[in-house]
């Protein structure tokens, strides 16, 4: 009887090895950008740049880089520093992308050429619009 139950529970547990979907590989940066989500708003008037960056890292297992020479180079010292919600919030968003929401808290730094994310590798790098121009430059 024993070997009977061993021999259906070693049967059964095989057949949900063979059986069993294999486990999907990780989100790329750019399928996480990609998603659709529903954002809470920013409403602190408090909240700086890096407070707004460190909540999307965590809730979706990114990283952000912010490129602070090309801020620098833009006129805009201790970007991470820049209060991004006084004196208006960032609203809530539902059923967007993620890459679209991190556009719309990009647009409250004060950067004159604006400021721009792009996919580097593992991370998002925050930059500007000027350094991305000059990167074009250098490829041609």
């Amino acid at each position: 009887m024993r070997r009977a139950i061993l021999t259906v529970c070693i049967v059964l547990g095989l057949r949900g090895l063979i059986s069993a979907e294999p486990p999907k590989p990780p989100l790329s940066v750019s399928q996480k950008l990609a998603l659709r989500i529903q954002y809470a708003g920013l409403d602190d008037p408090r909240a700086t740049l890096n407070d707004a960056l460190d909540g999307l890292a965590k809730r979706y297992n990114l990283s952000f880089d912010i490129n602070v020479k090309a801020f620098k180079s833009d006129g805009v010292q201790e970007v991470g520093r820049t209060p991004i919600t006084d004196p208006k919030p960032i609203p809530a968003m539902k059923n967007v992308r993620l890459d679209k929401v991190l556009k719309t808290i990009l647009a409250r730094v004060p950067a004159p050429s604006g400021a721009a994310f792009r996919v580097k590798g593992d991370h998002v790098e925050i930059t500007t619009n000027a350094f991305l121009k000059e990167l074009k430059k250098k490829k041609k």
